[in-house]
């Protein structure tokens, strides 16, 4: 959002301006500021400098609305001067006090659950335990990959040509897409430990010919229609895909 958008782009200008002597103050000054800090992909920001841009920014957790940072927090601007304490003060609070009771009530629940096992944890990096408990952050799978663990039913078997049409599909797709596939067919944009393996991802025929696919996320089934040709197959998958985020966090009504 653009709230923690504003306080990333601070950093970013503080770390910048710590460089030399003046440099913060020349770079507030710069009527590219926004453009040069604040530009998220594929959406224009308007040329604005940093007292413009801040001007209603104060002491709070992200700049613009949360916890105060400081006594008084609520009431202080933001400017130029005070953009190092900020930063300095928004850190301690994302990253240790905003966080500690957190943090201590999950450490508590973890030996809870696990005993005296908790300290085999501390043999692992955090990014071997970010790849154990929420998969890679990029999407791999080979053609042998998607040859050998994909799974069919239905009357789909691997020489189908739906699924061959699938396969290719699967293997040129760019890793933007190759998440959202896996979250539109299991709710998760990651692959699991174990990649494609485990994923046990099935495909099923659906007798809507002429419909877009569709999915069981929660047994990690995909409903493909047997299309005619592959470039049919391509743009109802991809429809699909792009059609169908937060398909899984929709709120029922009781």
């Amino acid at each position: 959002g653009v709230a923690g958008e504003f306080l990333g782009a601070c950093a970013a200008f503080v770390a910048d301006g710590a460089r030399a002597p003046g440099r913060l103050a020349e770079l507030a000054t710069d009527p590219s500021w926004s453009q040069k800090y604040m530009q998220p992909p594929d959406e224009p920001v308007a040329a604005v400098p940093f007292e413009a841009y801040a001007s209603s920014a104060t002491f709070l957790e992200n700049g613009m609305s949360g916890t105060p940072l400081c006594v008084g927090g609520e009431e202080r601007r933001l400017d130029v001067d005070s953009a190092p304490e900020f930063v300095r003060l928004a850190a301690d609070f994302w990253l240790k006090s905003g966080v500690e009771q957190q943090m201590n009530a999950f450490r508590r629940g973890l030996y809870d659950v696990l005993g005296s096992g908790a300290v085999s944890l501390w043999a692992f990096s955090p990014a071997e335990l970010r790849r154990l408990f929420g998969g890679e952050d990029e999407v791999h799978w080979s053609e042998k990959d998607l040859a050998e663990h994909l799974r069919y039913g239905g009357g789909y078997t691997t020489d189908t040509q739906q699924v061959k049409w699938l396969r290719d599909e699967l293997l040129v797709m760019e890793q933007p897409l190759r998440a959202k596939f896996l979250d539109f067919v299991s709710s998760c944009p990651r692959l699991p430990p174990g990649g494609l393996r485990e994923l046990q991802l099935s495909i099923h025929p659906d007798t809507n010919a002429a419909g877009l696919p569709r999915s069981r996320a929660c047994a990690h089934r995909l409903f493909l229609p047997r299309y005619a040709s592959r470039e049919e197959l391509a743009l109802q998958l991809h429809e699909a895909i792009l059609s169908s985020g937060g398909h899984h966090e929709q709120q029922l009504p009781p």
